[in-house]
């Protein structure tokens, strides 16, 4: 499972899901263009965002074909 991570977020949760055998992208700089830029390259299962606002844009972006 793919999961983007793109708020701030517990450095221990983080390894717990990575044992999990969860692949994690952590970037919690991540809005606008730049989100949408990650979504459409990782292509994650998940987004764990909190204040972050996410488009359709976004979650278009990270649509697979």
């Amino acid at each position: 499972m793919k999961v983007l991570i793109a708020d701030l977020f517990s450095p221990a949760a983080i390894e717990e899901m990575k044992k999990a055998g969860m692949e994690i992208v952590y970037n919690d700089k991540l809005s606008g263009e730049t989100l949408t830029a990650e979504l459409a390259k990782f292509q994650p299962n998940v987004l764990v965002v909190r204040s972050t606002k996410v488009t359709v844009a976004d979650v278009d972006a990270s649509a697979k074909l």
